[in-house]
């Protein structure tokens, strides 16, 4: 099996994980609080990962590009959250 098939095998197995939890969470609570707690927690295991995969720092254009894709990526997840309500 290829490296490329088994990471995008265990990729749609933790989105769908993290679908699937996250929207018993939005059931619970607000879609607005499991989204922000589902962040947080990628931005906490991002951060401890980051030593892990030393790379040169990215430039002030490619860090907005992130801060946007965040920013959306996580208004994407609040809203599928409260459709999964």
């Amino acid at each position: 099996m290829s490296p490329a098939l088994i990471v995008a095998l265990l990729s749609a197995a933790f989105y769908g994980t993290a679908d699937f939890f996250g929207g018993l969470a939005a059931r619970r609570a607000p879609a607005l609080a499991a989204t922000v707690v589902a962040q947080a927690l990628g931005l906490v295991l991002v951060a401890i990962a980051l030593p892990l995969f030393p790379a040169e720092w990215p430039s002030a254009v490619s860090a907005l590009w992130a801060v946007g894709a965040g920013v959306t990526g996580g208004t994407g997840v609040a809203l599928l959250y409260y459709g999964l309500r």
